[in-house]
């Protein structure tokens, strides 16, 4: 695995941190699109999928081909009431949940990054450990993205 992408898996807390230290508390609960999340809502879904993509790679890890689950990311977010959630206390879930997905991954050996996997919504798409692990990192940048519009 390319060391930028553990890096920057690494260093997405303190990015998200500072996002939210920057829009300020009177901006987290704003919607600037009807289909995407709140400020708010964004830092809880981290904090909130974190141990859900560990988990996928642990399955992955123990059953190779394993198709896995997948869930509806804005009926979670209902179910769960992402905007009733203190930002503070899920930015230090996410802090701390990302520091036990970082022991996992800096132990994955070359081949443990090349179990495959299927994903529901690409059947017909190769999906290996690795990839779901470079998949994060894309997820984290439109997360990233979404929410430098709410400074602009």
């Amino acid at each position: 695995m390319h060391p930028y992408v553990l890096l920057a898996l690494e260093r997405a807390p303190s990015v998200f941190e500072r996002l939210m230290r920057l829009i300020g508390e009177e901006g987290w609960d704003a919607r600037r699109h009807e289909d995407r999340f709140t400020p708010r809502e964004v830092v809880e879904h981290l904090a909130d999928w974190e141990p859900i993509f560990r988990s996928r790679v642990n399955q992955i890890l123990a059953s190779p081909g394993l198709k896995i689950e997948v869930f509806d990311e804005s009926e979670r977010a209902t179910t769960l009431a992402y905007e009733s959630w203190k930002v503070e206390e899920s930015l230090l879930r996410f802090r701390a949940e990302r520091e036990t997905t970082m022991v996992l991954l800096k132990g994955l050996t070359e081949a443990d990054l090349a179990r495959p996997f299927v994903h529901p919504d690409f059947p017909d798409r190769a999906f290996t450990v690795e990839r779901h692990v470079t998949m994060l990192v894309a997820h984290e940048a439109y997360h990233v993205e979404q929410l430098i519009e709410y400074l602009v």
